[in-house]
């Protein structure tokens, strides 16, 4: 079920992705994989801790499929800008759970 979600939604995954993330490689950037490598656990753990009403399988879920998406692109961020990614990512990904599962 979990791949069918991810194949149904790409889009609105990569929609959200290119909002926070750069698709242009520049002096101090990483890539987006980097992100998810570093902050997964921690988003998974507050987003799980302060998102009421959505499990903590279904925020792993779908964390995974974001994380898929962001690795199949060329999308970075600028290193000195990882404050201001995460709150952005963390605000996208909590209104598509709120939206889709509340």
């Amino acid at each position: 079920m979990g791949n069918h979600l991810l194949q149904e939604y790409w889009g609105y995954y990569l929609d959200d992705l290119t909002d926070v993330f750069d698709a242009h490689h520049g002096a101090g950037s990483a890539p987006a994989s980097d992100f998810f490598e570093n902050h997964e656990e921690d988003i998974l753990e507050a987003v799980s801790y302060w998102l009421i009403g959505v499990t903590k399988p279904e925020v792993r879920r779908e964390l995974k499929h974001y994380r898929a998406v962001a690795e199949s692109y060329p999308l970075y961020y600028r290193s000195a800008e990882t404050a201001r990614v995460l709150a952005h990512f963390q605000a996208a990904f909590m209104g598509m759970l709120i939206e889709d599962y509340l």
